[in-house]
């Protein structure tokens, strides 16, 4: 916990001093940052239900986070492959004629 009590002092001290036009441009890496911590200290079965909502619903952006920040090598992988799906070729299936 002495990491995110840091953490916490930094922001404080960012918010205290930091120009209007610095805290705006610090926003998006915070979300970054506080979504990556979310999803990093969630369980794996909470992640794989966040990924079966996330298919469901089309939410692109929690699938691209699970995939780019999920601490499980399966997440990791169905998150990128929903995201990016393997084409599907006609060559397979046997048909002649």
């Amino acid at each position: 916990m002495q990491l995110l009590e840091q953490l916490l002092d930094a922001l404080d001290a960012f918010e205290k001093s930091a120009s209007p036009a610095d805290k705006k441009a610090a926003v998006a890496s915070l979300r970054r940052l506080s979504r990556k911590y979310e999803i990093q200290t969630t369980e794996l079965l909470q992640q794989r239900l966040l990924l079966m909502q996330a298919e469901s619903t089309r939410d692109r952006e929690t699938l691209r986070d699970l995939s780019a920040y999920s601490q499980f090598p399966e997440i990791v992988s169905w998150a990128s492959d929903i995201l990016h799906p393997k084409p599907r070729t006609p060559g397979g299936l046997g048909i002649s004629l």
